[in-house]
């Protein structure tokens, strides 16, 4: 007998409730009897929990009113993909709590059924603070803006909420947040919006048909255009909530950790009865929950690029350490180094010290991140990338200030077998035209001049390393 998915491969693509039912079939199909048996026993006891936690109707409405207080936040966590009406009513009933399946969060009682009757909510609740695209992304209205900013204020949303509040709201509606500073307010929005990623990620629907087609196509790479483009419409159509997701996950995460360490230092004498946001042990639990839900992401983030023919700097071979680096985020990176994370880990193009390399800038947090790979033992030498070592990386890509500290840890930590690097880097720099010794560029702009300096510096040290391995070569002919 034909699997349901070979008998509907040259039929009409299925529906959301024939795929989640089939889904659920081969799921069934495939698991042993021990771990049905598991579920059964699992299913029963949320069910029985979901009896004794019933809410009364003014439960409910307390929770269906809470959409307002957390738009209000998140219109301003521009970090990931543009948030639509749509994508607002998903976020908003994972961000509540878990749900095993999307069809379980439909059927929540605090889930805002079409993007009509959230949008005619925003007009009752938000009149005036809040106005809605024709493409359905809300946004703050821009007369509250402009009069902020003619007035030489910059208008953060603790400001733009305190004005809405005195004009449109009535008193007291956002006296929670009025009472947090703007990192405070901004903070939760991401951490809300990327539990519901999260969340998403992890409900029965997405997981199985993520293990269905990595079992017989490892990777995205792996499927044909048609296989591909068939995958993604199905993954829009029935999961609305998809596209964002895929798009935001990890700069909501990026976004989230590079306030941490700000957050650690709320100032003490903070009133007990005004919020706090409990920031211990984010970075650690963080990083778990993006390791548990990487290889979906991964597979599907993969798929969006394949079907838009988007090389990007992600592919299949690459790991959860490169997304890491390649987002910048130093605290993640941090963690993982600190967590036993392997940081000669090979890649598609480079290592994760190579990755740091190419995208390092002047005076950028990829500073950071380098120093953080070179302490936990990096291998600057080390030759199994696209463009050999860092040192050659450094050179094709003209980071001549980080070229110059790389070649100096080499220098002073007994790093050999360097001379076809240093070769190298002297033909890059022939071929870019050379460096003229009595060259003045003290009326250069100061990262062109530091660069500048910095590849003298480069060559000194070349020139240096060179002599002593003559005088070496002298003494023991």
């Amino acid at each position: 007998m034909p699997s349901p998915l070979k008998a509907r491969r040259n039929g009409p693509p299925m529906s959301g409730d024939e795929w989640f039912k089939y889904t659920k079939e081969e799921k069934a199909r495939l698991k042993t009897p021990e771990q049905a048996k598991l579920e059964e026993m699992e299913e029963a006891r949320q069910q029985s929990m979901l009896k004794k936690i019933e809410l009364v109707p003014a439960e409910q409405e307390q929770q269906r009113e809470r959409w307002a207080e957390w738009l209000t936040r998140w219109v301003y966590c521009t970090e990931g993909a543009h948030l639509t009406l749509t994508d607002i009513r998903y976020a908003r009933v994972f961000a509540d709590k878990t749900h095993r399946s999307q069809g379980a969060a439909e059927n929540c009682a605090t889930f805002i059924r079409d993007d009509e009757e959230l949008e005619r909510a925003i007009g009752r609740k938000l009149n005036g603070v809040l106005e809605v695209t024709s493409s359905k992304i809300p946004y703050y209205d821009s007369k509250i803006v402009k009069a902020l900013v003619s007035a030489g204020i910059e208008p953060p949303p603790t400001t733009v909420l305190t004005i809405a509040e005195s004009k449109f709201l009535g008193p007291g509606s956002f006296a929670k947040l009025q009472q947090m500073e703007l990192s405070h307010a901004v903070h939760l929005g991401r951490q809300e919006l990327l539990n519901a990623c999260i969340r998403f990620l992890k409900t029965e629907e997405i997981q199985l048909k993520v293990e269905i087609y990595a079992a017989k196509y490892p990777t995205a790479q792996d499927l044909s255009s048609r296989q591909a483009a068939r995958l993604y419409s199905d993954l829009s159509a029935h999961h609305p909530f998809f596209k964002y997701v895929i798009r935001s996950v990890f700069p909501l995460a990026k976004a989230l950790v590079d306030t941490f360490r700000s957050l650690k230092t709320i100032d003490k004498s903070r009133k007990e009865d005004k919020p706090q946001l409990k920031v211990e042990g984010l970075v650690p639990g963080l990083l778990k929950e993006l390791q548990s839900i990487f290889p979906a992401w991964k597979y599907l983030t993969d798929l969006g690029r394949r079907v838009a023919s988007d090389g990007g700097p992600f592919n299949h071979t690459v790991t959860f350490a490169h997304v890491l680096v390649e987002h910048s985020s130093v605290e993640l990176v941090e963690e993982y180094l600190r967590q036993g994370g392997d940081v000669n880990v090979g890649g598609p193009r480079w290592t994760l010290l190579q990755a740091a390399v190419s995208m390092h800038t002047y005076n950028s947090r990829m500073n950071k991140i380098v120093d953080l790979l070179l302490e936990h033992g990096a291998y600057v030498t080390l030759s199994k990338a696209e463009h050999g070592s860092a040192l050659r990386t450094a050179a094709i890509y003209g980071k001549w200030v980080l070229l110059e500290k790389l070649l100096v840890w080499c220098l002073f930590s007994g790093a050999w077998k360097i001379a076809n690097d240093l070769r190298f880097i002297m033909d890059v720099m022939d071929e870019q035209g050379g460096i003229n010794p009595g060259e003045n560029f003290s009326d250069l702009p100061a990262p062109e001049r530091i660069a500048l300096y910095a590849k003298r510096q480069v060559i000194r040290i070349i020139e240096d390393q060179i002599h002593r391995d003559e005088q070496v070569i002298k003494r023991h002919p």
